[in-house]
């Protein structure tokens, strides 16, 4: 794991039990498996509300959902150089160099990241990581 994954996760593990709304609900199986393929499944636990994982069959592509305050918006930021995207109040993502898509969305006092880890012989769906993140940010009320 790289040092902002475990920033990332420390931080989740501090707010997520405080938030109102569930990574898992935000980003569903279905919504999962629109990027991984038809046999996902969630990995995560479900011990922790501010995070969810999902797998392929394979074990090959991994889709990481984590919830947190608004202002982690600007602490957590995606790989360089970010793209903005039209998703909730304001939005970016961008493509590490193995491959590694993120989103991530602000609606409300919410802070969500989506990052596709995918297999390495397929790039990352950038369309269907929006459409996720859309839906995503559809349940937040």
């Amino acid at each position: 794991m790289t040092a902002l994954t475990n920033f990332a996760l420390a931080i989740s593990a501090l707010l997520g039990p405080s938030l109102q709304v569930s990574a898992c609900d935000l980003v569903d199986l279905a919504s999962a498996e629109t990027l991984l393929g038809a046999s996902a499944s969630e990995i995560s636990g479900g011990t922790d509300p501010g995070l969810c994982q999902y797998m392929d069959a394979l074990g090959q592509s991994l889709v990481s959902v984590q919830v947190t305050e608004a202002e982690y918006y600007d602490i957590m930021g995606v790989p360089e150089p970010p793209t903005d995207v039209d998703i909730g109040e304001r939005a970016r993502y961008g493509t590490d160099e193995v491959g590694d898509l993120t989103l991530q969305f602000v609606k409300g006092e919410l802070h969500v990241s989506i990052k596709l880890s995918p297999n390495p012989d397929r790039p990352a769906p950038l369309e269907a990581l929006e459409q996720v993140a859309r839906t995503a940010a559809d349940r937040i009320s």
